[in-house]
């Protein structure tokens, strides 16, 4: 029969009760295996669980349905959860569906600096806000929220676009539209915001004359931009639309891990025939081009070239385009003779006398008996020793001296192709930094070397930043310089050097080439000049060592842009008491290149800090400078010596000690020390520093038993922080007398 056992058993040991639950020495079982060695089956029952460990942690196994080896599986645990509580559906970003209608809101009279926010405003195509920290967003602000479409000026400098940090739409000192995924340029103002959906004729903020919209969004067709995978959900299951490919000869789809990728060539959608007379080109079917063929008639005859080039010929000597004749140039006996259909006749010259007539090559050479002899018939192999010479040409060098008299030879191989002299410079450059327009006056200038010949060509060529192709620039070979304008108004901050590039060739193929660099000016920082003063300076306290509790400072100075087309925008005093930064002080809309700091004064910081760092941050309109080592104050409480009669002192008779001090430990040295009759010799500090380990007189004995620790007081110091102190009284009064004490 079964043992009856009373509830609430303790089991004194630090093992579980199901003495299976672990292995021999109290600990989980190596593994599976050796859980179904150590269990046997016949002590095993349904819900039986063990410990085993995996390798990595300990883990829960039971014999769940089966006490089999087989059974033995991990304890896990599950629980019903209500479906539809997780995914409540999804957003098509960037996808839109309207009207093609556009709104334009006409600002006029807002009465802030500068008033160049005046003007007209179109609605985009698309549904903009900034989130709460700033950021251009395209969608709506909330999930299945209100949806707005920002606003843009003609310039594209300027939007208005709704702003989650103040519920309400704002004007932002940039294209939205073109800005997504960075932040707003916010301009802040007085007045109620706008919070509608879209605009309505009349509202007016901050005293403005009048902010009008005109148009509606809900006019004209309807435009989709994009196309939406999101389609929609079921239960916890979204369904997405695929992506299908209805022409993939031109276009692929594929997919990896992160991305689904499209590429192939763009289909020729249709061609042109250009000029005049019977077009090439006949039309299209499908992504097929069709081109008329070529087909040749009466005596025209049409041949392809291996070069690809298409030859097309006609032997009618009726065409217009016939040769009817020659003629002969200059004076003297003419060589043309007439003209049969196309075939041009042309007199034989014959020599007569001791006028020889010879032919090499494709030249006639007309000479007489007397010098026909010095006419050379081939052109000659140089064949000479080694490091020598003949004019211009060395050992091995065919001189092409066939046809040519020996004067002629000589001549030739005396006139070398010497590289031309160039120049090539600037007399005066524009580049500025900030500059739209950079202008560089390039100067350039040849010199030919080679005897007999002339400039064939003269070529300047630019590009940027040392990389590229160059581009050219169109001069004539008379021209010596070349006014070059740079359009930079895409990037007015470009500082990227602008190369030029002149090569100059002469009639005999010598050549010559140089460079030039101009790199535009380089941005500098502005000069950032604060000054820091406390308010109030005690004869003990510097502007940068002050006592705990002195926290108030006053802050001006000026702000100097180094760049004249660089504007500064805002400024930002910021202070750090040992939590981070924060700003305390600010001006936006400078506008401006130089700035006066408006004088300020702060009293904010933690009153018992222990130090307090200040630094200015400037944003004009190129980047965020600032000051790069900011001011810092270091603050401590003060450190208290001298006299008094009392053999017990309060926290306001040791603040009335004086010889105040701000050290940073009990390390302390006076000279002289004199004590008046009947009073003793008082110092105090800070309770933090801990106690005195020692006091030297004059140089050489130790005192440190002519002094007594007395109960620490608590004390209010003149800036109201208060503080535990550690004193010291000598044990005797007028104990001292013209001696130096060293504390330590």
């Amino acid at each position: 029969m079964s043992i009856k056992l009373n509830d609430n058993i303790k089991i004194n040991a630090g093992k579980p009760s199901e003495s299976k639950y672990l292995s021999t020495g109290n600990t989980a079982y190596a593994s599976i295996s050796v859980a179904n060695t150590q269990v046997p089956i016949a002590e095993r029952y349904l819900g039986l669980t063990v410990l085993i460990n995996t390798g990595t942690s300990n883990i829960e196994y039971w014999w769940k349905e089966s006490v089999q080896n087989t059974g033995l599986i991990e304890k896990k645990f599950s629980s019903e959860q209500v479906i539809g509580d997780f995914i409540t559906g999804a957003t098509n970003l960037g996808y839109f569906e309207g009207q093609t209608g556009i709104q334009r809101l006409t600002l006029s009279g807002f009465p802030i600096t500068p008033t160049t926010f005046d003007g007209h405003y179109y609605s985009e195509y698309n549904y903009y806000y900034a989130d709460a920290t700033g950021i251009i967003r395209i969608g709506s602000p909330t999930y299945g929220g209100a949806l707005r479409r920002a606003y843009v000026d003609a310039t594209r400098t300027k939007s208005w676009i709704y702003y989650v940090g103040t519920s309400a739409w704002i004007l932002s000192w940039n294209d939205v539209s073109a800005n997504v995924g960075n932040s707003i340029i916010g301009y802040t103002y007085a007045g109620a915001g706008y919070t509608q959906t879209t605009w309505l004729t009349g509202f007016q903020s901050n005293g403005s004359t009048s902010i009008t919209g005109l148009g509606s969004l809900t006019t004209g067709n309807t435009l989709t931009i994009g196309n939406p995978i999101y389609s929609n959900k079921a239960n916890q299951e979204l369904k997405l639309r695929t992506i299908i490919n209805d022409t993939p000869q031109f276009i692929k789809i594929e997919t990896d891990d992160n991305y689904i990728r499209f590429s192939g060539a763009t289909s020729v959608i249709s061609a042109t025939n250009y000029g005049s007379g019977i077009g090439v080109y006949s039309g299209q079917t499908g992504s097929n081009l069709k081109f008329r063929t070529l087909v040749p008639s009466g005596d025209t005859t049409i041949t392809q070239k291996s070069d690809g080039k298409i030859v097309i010929y006609s032997s009618s000597n009726g065409s217009a385009n016939a040769l009817t004749g020659a003629t002969n140039i200059g004076t003297g006996i003419g060589v043309y003779s007439g003209t049969t259909d196309r075939n041009l006749q042309f007199k034989t010259i014959v020599g007569s006398g001791d006028t020889t007539i010879t032919s090499s090559g494709g030249t006639i050479i007309i000479g007489s008996t007397g010098n026909a002899g010095n006419i050379f018939t081939e052109d000659i192999l140089v064949s000479i020793a080694a490091g020598k010479t003949f004019g211009k040409y060395e050992n091995g060098d065919i001189i092409p001296a066939s046809g040519k008299t020996p004067n002629q030879v000589i001549l030739m191989s005396l006139a070398e192709a010497l590289d031309p002299t160039i120049t090539l410079g600037s007399s005066a450059t524009d580049v500025i930094f900030g500059l739209s327009s950079k202008t560089v006056n390039v100067t350039f200038s040849y010199i030919i070397n080679t005897i007999g010949a002339s400039v064939a060509t003269t070529i300047l060529e630019w590009r940027r930043g040392n990389t590229g192709s160059w581009v050219n620039i169109p001069i004539t070979t008379g021209t010596t310089s070349y006014f070059h304008a740079v359009n930079d108004s895409g990037n007015r901050f470009n500082t990227a050097v602008i190369n030029y590039r002149y090569t100059v060739t002469d009639t005999e193929g010598a050549s010559a080439q140089t460079t030039y660099d101009v790199t535009p000016q380089a941005y500098l920082a502005p000069t950032i000049s604060p000054t820091y003063d406390a308010q109030n300076l005690e004869t003990y306290e510097t502007e940068t060592l002050r006592e705990i509790g002195n926290v108030s400072t006053n802050i001006d100075g000026n702000i100097i842009s180094n760049r004249s087309l660089v504007n500064l925008l805002e400024y930002r005093i910021q202070r750090d008491d040992g939590g981070g930064y924060v700003t305390v002080a600010s001006a936006t809309s400078i506008n401006a290149l130089s700035k006066i700091i408006t004088p300020y004064l702060d009293s904010a910081a933690t009153s018992n800090a222990t130090s307090i760092s200040y630094k200015v941050q400037v944003d004009d309109e190129y980047t965020t400078t600032e000051t790069i080592v900011p001011y810092t104050i270091s603050l401590r409480y003060s450190s208290y010596f001298g006299y008094n009669t009392n053999t017990v002192l309060n926290g306001a008779q040791i603040v009335a000690l004086g010889n105040n001090a701000l050290l940073s430990s009990r390390v302390r040295t006076i000279d002289p020390v004199t004590a008046p009759a009947s009073n003793y010799t008082y110092i105090s500090y800070p309770a933090s520093y801990l106690d005195l380990t020692n006091v030297i007189m004059d140089g050489a004995s130790p005192v440190l038993g002519s002094f007594t620790k007395l109960t620490n007081v608590s004390i209010t110091n003149f800036y109201g922080e208060a503080v535990s102190n550690i004193i010291y009284k000598s044990n005797a009064p007028a104990a001292f007398t013209d001696n130096e004490l060293a504390f330590s």
